[in-house]
C-alpha cells in the first residue's frame, strides 16, 4: 500500500506514452521520436515490473473481480460475455 499512490501516478503516465505511441505516424527514419517514446515506455514499464505492478489480462471472458465495464457492444463472431475492446488497460 505504500507505493499505491506512487504507481498510480505512474500508470498514468504508462498509458499516456502508450497512446502517443499508437498515435506516432512519423514515417520510418524520421526524427527519432517514436524511438525516444518507446525507450520511456520500455523504461515505466521496467519499474513497474520490479515493484509487482502487472496488467490484469484481458483475453477471453469478462471477469468482474478484475474488469470493469463501461459499455456493451454486439460483435459479429463474438460471444457474449467476451471483452472485444479495452478502453483503459487495469493493473494488479
Amino acid at each position: 500500500m505504500a507505493n499505491e499512490k506512487f504507481a498510480t501516478e505512474l500508470l498514468e503516465v504508462l498509458d499516456n506514452f502508450e497512446r502517443a505511441l499508437d498515435a506516432d505516424t512519423a514515417p520510418a527514419g524520421g526524427d527519432g521520436f517514436g524511438d525516444g517514446m518507446r525507450l520511456v515506455f520500455k523504461q515505466l514499464q521496467g519499474i513497474l515490473e520490479r515493484n509487482n505492478v502487472a496488467e490484469v489480462r484481458t483475453d477471453g471472458a469478462f471477469d468482474p473481480k478484475f474488469h470493469n465495464a463501461v459499455m456493451t457492444e454486439a460483435a459479429e463472431g463474438v460471444e457474449s460475455g467476451k471483452i472485444t475492446r479495452v478502453l483503459q488497460k487495469g493493473y494488479t
